[in-house]
């Protein structure tokens, strides 16, 4: 019910954050870990009011223009490094929450951007191959980056029915938000560990 309510909305109200806003919004510095890339400054006040309105309503118009930027400024830098190639046809997959903040929550705010993602490209979206196990502290509410590690350490697992999904696939996480990188290194690892080949991330921010 709350999907079909926001949908319903995100179609009669106009966007609280255009894309003329969106494209206005400085661009994110470069992440200390090499594999995920971001597209905007989490420092800059619209950018974490824009966040915050993600977790809290499943805005369907704003996702998709996020997608489109998003896609459009990983496959800029894959042009120019001369990766393209490794991801031609990549699975796309969505950071998992736990069930318990899921059913708070009503939604997952990564699942329809990564969705949105997959048809701006060739990418497969496969939203349930890497689930959450436990509920765990929300990671922006750590400061510690040490103790942000250990918060999604082996947390997340594989669904048993996908792993052959895996082998030798390349892999784009989405995501919303990047700070330490803990989260994203974590599912990294795992997806690495059960036969993907080249993993990468790109979230909203960072």
């Amino acid at each position: 019910m709350n999907l079909f309510i926001n949908f319903i909305i995100s179609l009669f109200f106009k966007n609280s954050f255009s894309k003329d806003l969106l494209q206005k919004l400085p661009l994110a510095p470069k992440n200390r870990e090499d594999f995920i890339f971001s597209l905007l400054d989490y420092s800059d006040k619209r950018t974490q009011k824009m966040i915050r309105h993600l977790k809290t309503r499943n805005d369907f118009l704003l996702k998709k223009d996020l997608a489109e930027m998003m896609f459009l400024h990983l496959i800029d830098y894959l042009a120019d490094q001369n990766e393209l190639h490794y991801f031609i046809n990549p699975l796309i997959i969505p950071i998992p929450i736990s069930k318990k903040r899921f059913i708070e929550r009503g939604f997952n705010q990564t699942h329809l951007l990564a969705k949105y993602f997959a048809k701006y490209g060739t990418g497969n979206y496969q939203k349930n191959i890497v689930t959450k196990n436990k509920t765990t502290q929300k990671q922006a509410l750590i400061k510690n980056r040490v103790q942000r590690f250990k918060n999604v350490k082996n947390v997340f697992s594989i669904a048993k029915n996908k792993e052959h999904l895996l082998f030798q696939r390349d892999v784009i996480l989405i995501d919303d938000l990047a700070t330490t990188g803990a989260t994203l290194l974590e599912i990294k690892k795992l997806l690495e560990k059960n036969g993907a080949r080249n993993v990468i991330a790109i979230t909203i921010a960072h």
